[in-house]
């Protein structure tokens, strides 16, 4: 009996051994990878240049299309940079292959950070995905002045890595857009009348003059002294839906003020300078209108009698 069993088992391990030697080679199953850049570069501090910082991360999601079927594959997945390889590629942790099924393939949207990028926070922005895009309900700018909200290019019809020379980890392309507005300055400029844009005329009407030795004002001189720049009725919440194309469908109802700038004691403006500032400040996309969105501010002017004294008219005005 004991005989038999060594006999059968001996036959077993022959026959598997056979049956390995046989089997062909499949072709490998091929990892999903990203190249993510920058459409247009940021002024901010965050982001500078079009390349995408490899330390930060994105979010993905992409759906499987064959005919008129949509089927979710990667759900919403945050998209890292791994450089332990050669070479380096940006991927899910979680990786996700290429489906092989005859005439299907992916549609992908990205977005960007994975998370709010505030100070100390690791909270995933929150987003509704669906085939035809993605949604960001009740998005706070005011909340998140950190976060540099960025949007890519959809991606349909994507059936595999793009390949180069030695390299597998060339994927899906990712260019990212910016999906808010951005506030870097303001200038004012004293001119000879506005309404010939874009031939303005600017004029120095204190004629060169600004009151330190040599340049002592004289009567008529004027200058221009602003006091404070404010943002009033403008919304700082919204609803960006971002598909093929994206859009601020909803402003919500949230709406506030911001101070740009103030200075009570008006350090004097000379032309072509700008109100000071130091840093951006990042808005909803949004119309200016007299319903809306206005531009308020505070200025005066001086008109000298001598080098020593001067009329004040206080201005206050919204544009």
């Amino acid at each position: 009996m004991k005989k038999n069993i060594i006999i059968a088992l001996a036959a077993c391990v022959a026959l598997a051994a056979c049956t390995k030697n046989e089997l062909k080679p499949v072709e490998v199953d091929q990892q999903i990878t990203f190249q993510a850049v920058v459409n247009k570069p940021s002024t901010k501090a965050m982001l500078t240049g079009t390349s995408y910082p490899t330390g930060s991360t994105f979010g993905t999601v992409a759906y499987k299309v064959k005919g008129d079927n949509s089927e979710l594959y990667i759900p919403v997945s945050e998209v890292k940079y791994y450089n332990t390889s050669s070479p380096a590629y940006w991927s899910t942790e979680a990786p996700y292959y290429w489906p092989k099924e005859s005439g299907s393939s992916l549609t992908f949207y990205s977005y960007s950070p994975f998370n709010y990028s505030e100070t100390g926070t690791k909270t995933a922005i929150p987003v509704t995905a669906a085939a035809t895009g993605l949604t960001f309900e009740n998005y706070s700018v005011k909340d998140h002045q950190q976060t540099d909200l960025m949007v890519a290019d959809k991606k349909d019809n994507q059936t595999s890595n793009t390949t180069t020379t030695n390299s597998w980890a060339a994927g899906v392309p990712t260019v990212f857009h910016h999906m808010l507005a951005q506030i870097v300055a303001i200038n004012f400029r004293t001119v000879v009348d506005a309404s010939a844009t874009p031939d303005v005329v600017v004029k120095d009407y204190a004629n060169g003059r600004d009151g330190t030795s040599g340049k002592e004002y004289k009567a008529g001189d004027k200058q221009f002294v602003v006091t404070g720049v404010y943002f009033e009725k403008f919304y700082e919440q919204g609803t960006l839906t971002a598909g093929d194309p994206w859009s601020w469908e909803s402003k919500g109802s949230v709406t506030d003020s911001y101070t740009w700038y103030s200075n009570e004691n008006g350090a004097k403006f000379i032309d072509g300078k700008c109100t000071p500032r130091n840093t951006y400040y990042l808005v909803l996309p949004q119309d200016f209108n007299d319903d809306n969105a206005k531009l308020h501010v505070k200025y005066e002017i001086h008109t000298y009698t001598n080098a020593n004294d001067h009329a004040t008219e206080r201005m206050d005005v919204s544009v």
